[in-house]
């Protein structure tokens, strides 16, 4: 009997100390985002995030990821594709007011003309008024940048998360999703990418077109082709999978229906659909300004030389700017005077070339957290995975607390002896 109290002190002992001893932390892992990693658990209390219970994050990791996301930053940057994003769809929407407006008027000057093409497209644009749904959609945008913000903000305190460490398979190189981040993605995010994807490549093609097919007098004109930079096309993969998700989003296994779309997220790079086509967005708008400035100022010339009964080419005058002007503009005099029999000394500029962008452009294959020289994780080759129990990136970075206040609170327990001259600026500026 006393063989056996002794060995059953021992097992419980050894199971207590089993339980208290640390969890292990990846180190190679948090080295490979320059950060200073951790063989296990630390006992320093994780003041950036606060959820966290088995902590790899010392404080001197904590103001480090401080200097990282805010200093360095990153988030910011990150930040400012969104709003990008925000701000271009924004001014779209502008565009569309003013391509509505445009449309009425041909849509009366084409009343009484039977099967007018440019009637027909008008009285659609009309009809529809897609520029009411402006505050709605800047909501769905808005939404849906903040989800992805937060949610790349809070691939750090999953870093800091020991449970967390073991959701990065290195041999197979993925990443395990949780069942509750992707039911909160397609909460916060579904709508924006439906939009997106189905709605505005139909709108923004209905929209472009009347302006390329059409002039302010509702003539058509059906050589006019709309160049592929402006124009949005239906992507079948990602509209596959959002297509399944809003399917099965409400029903047993709503995962399985989401996974894919899910998936897509990647917490150190930018996905091509996820945050695809800036640069076209800005194209578009591109378009839209000129072309409706191009139109304007045509009708516009073409009444005032109608008015004022300019039947006749000015030919000296002509002249004494032709050789100024280069041949192509000349051609383009002629040929408006000759349709329009009016007298205009400078041509309407309008130049397709003039419209693209390319300054918005992402880089998809690079990480946009900045990345250690010597990487053993590169995340930017990981496949999403959602699994039951994964990671959470967008919990982490909601309870997350990664500003400068929390800074200066941890700068101060890693310092307790702080010397004169001696601050948090210093250090993050060494």
């Amino acid at each position: 009997m006393k063989l056996s109290a002794i060995t059953l002190f021992a097992v419980v002992w050894g199971t207590c100390l089993a339980a208290a001893a640390p969890l292990p932390c990846n180190q190679q892992l948090m080295e490979s985002f320059e950060l200073d990693g951790q063989r296990a658990t630390v006992r320093d209390e994780n003041l950036i995030c606060p959820d966290v219970t088995d902590n790899c994050c010392t404080y001197a990791t904590q103001v480090n990821i401080f200097k990282k996301w805010i200093v360095a930053g990153e988030r910011e940057r990150i930040k400012d594709i969104y709003q990008e994003f925000a701000d271009i769809f924004d001014k779209i929407f502008e565009d569309f007011t003013q391509v509505e407006h445009l449309a009425k008027e041909v849509e009366e000057e084409t009343e009484g003309i039977v099967g007018s093409n440019c009637n027909k497209i008008a009285s659609a644009i009309a009809k529809y008024k897609v520029s009411n749904l402006r505050n709605n959609i800047r909501d769905v945008i808005g939404r849906a940048q903040k989800f992805l913000l937060t949610s790349r903000e809070g691939f750090y305190c999953s870093l800091c998360d020991a449970t967390n460490h073991r959701f990065f398979n290195l041999t197979r190189q993925e990443y395990h999703l949780s069942f509750g981040f992707c039911s909160k993605m397609v909460e916060n995010t579904l709508n924006y990418y439906l939009f997106k994807y189905k709605f505005f490549v139909k709108v923004s093609r209905l929209y472009s077109e009347f302006l390329m097919k059409c002039d302010l007098h509702g003539k058509y004109h059906r050589n006019n082709f709309l160049k592929n930079d402006v124009k949005f096309f239906k992507r079948d993969q990602i509209v596959g999978e959002i297509e399944s998700c809003k399917r099965g989003f409400n029903k047993p296994g709503s995962m399985l229906a989401c996974q894919d779309f899910c998936s897509r997220f990647n917490p150190v790079k930018f996905d091509e659909y996820l945050e695809g086509e800036l640069d076209k967005l800005f194209m578009l708008h591109g378009f839209f300004e000129k072309r409706m400035h191009w139109l304007k100022e045509r009708k516009t010339r073409q009444v005032a030389a109608e008015n004022e009964g300019k039947t006749k080419l000015n030919r000296r005058v002509l002249q004494e700017n032709g050789a100024k002007a280069k041949a192509t503009e000349a051609n383009e005099i002629t040929n408006f005077n000759k349709e329009f029999r009016t007298s205009l000394v400078r041509p309407i500029p309008y130049s397709f070339k003039d419209d693209l962008s390319l300054s918005h452009s992402l880089h998809y294959e690079e990480s946009i957290i900045k990345p250690s020289q010597e990487v053993v994780f590169n995340l930017l080759e990981f496949e999403g995975e959602v699994k039951q129990l994964g990671i959470d990136f967008f919990h982490e970075g909601s309870s997350s607390f990664i500003d400068r206040n929390t800074a200066e609170r941890v700068f101060e327990l890693l310092n307790p002896d702080l010397k004169e001259g001696k601050d948090l600026e210093g250090y993050l500026h060494k």
